[in-house]
């Protein structure tokens, strides 16, 4: 009996899965379009090396914050506001805080389920004013 050998089909999806389309800029903000082949939505992503984090526990630690970041990228700098339990943190590369954001979004931390955002540069000294 022979095999029969599959069509491209399944692995053509698995190649085209996602194609990236970049340059495009709002507000002075360079965006990321992704648009997956299985439907014709695009979503938009943030490129910016800033990724905000929410919900933290009020014993959630700078340490703890640093750590968890290390495991992703190079780390510029890790600002934490335990009394608004938020904290930001700037990466040298955006695909860093991009992955930081893939990894940690919606994950328990000291028994609270922080929320991981990548926003725009600007976005840290509006927030804190």
């Amino acid at each position: 009996m022979k095999k029969r050998k599959r069509t491209g089909r399944r692995s053509k999806r698995r190649r085209s899965f996602a194609k990236i389309y970049s340059g495009r800029k709002k507000n002075g903000v360079r965006l990321r379009f992704n648009k997956n082949s299985n439907s014709k939505k695009m979503t938009e992503t943030i490129v910016s090396k800033l990724v905000s984090i929410e919900n933290l526990s009020a014993s959630t630690s700078y340490r703890l914050l640093m750590d968890m970041a290390r495991t992703v990228g190079v780390v510029e700098t890790v600002n934490l506001d335990s009394d608004a339990r938020k904290a930001f943190i700037r990466f040298m590369k955006p695909e860093d805080a991009q992955l930081f954001v893939r990894r940690h979004h919606r994950k328990m931390v000291d028994l609270s389920m922080i929320q991981a955002t990548v926003v725009p540069e600007s976005a840290q000294s509006s927030k804190r004013s």
